[in-house]
């Protein structure tokens, strides 16, 4: 009889320790789902930030050229050029998510407002000891 009722106990609390698993594991599951849900648009906003700043690593180590290229801004994109650092502020989510990328040389002082699904013209220079940026609106 006592063998029986451990049984009984020991499966009891196997399936007390499994429901308190799975209890603590779904809101896991939630997050990974909301994260796929947005991840296409981070994944093109990010290809968007990474070819802005491999130009302007490029004029940075290259001072003779200039860059101009055409870029499709998937999301809406704020950019803010200040001294060496250039801020991204983009939302996903509801919520505003900032990039910040630093350069070893000095940037003009520009604020830009990309709107998304829109074409722009990149065009980055390099004059008087400091690279230029400028976003043009293609139509």
């Amino acid at each position: 009889m006592t063998n029986l009722i451990e049984k009984i106990l020991l499966t009891g609390f196997g399936i007390f320790v499994l429901m308190s698993f799975f209890f603590i594991i779904a809101p896991l599951t939630n997050l990974f789902n909301e994260y796929d849900d947005y991840k296409d648009d981070v994944n093109e906003t990010l290809i968007n930030i990474n070819e802005i700043d491999n130009c302007v690593q490029y004029i940075s180590i290259y001072h003779n050229s200039s860059i101009s290229k055409e870029l499709e801004i998937s999301n809406n994109l704020n950019i803010s050029i200040e001294e060496s650092k250039i801020e991204y502020f983009f939302k996903i989510n509801q919520e505003v998510k900032k990039i910040t990328c630093t350069h070893n040389i000095i940037l003009n002082n520009k604020k830009f407002n990309l709107i998304h699904n829109m074409w722009y013209n990149l065009s980055i220079s390099y004059k008087s000891y400091s690279i230029d940026i400028n976003f043009t609106l293609l139509e």
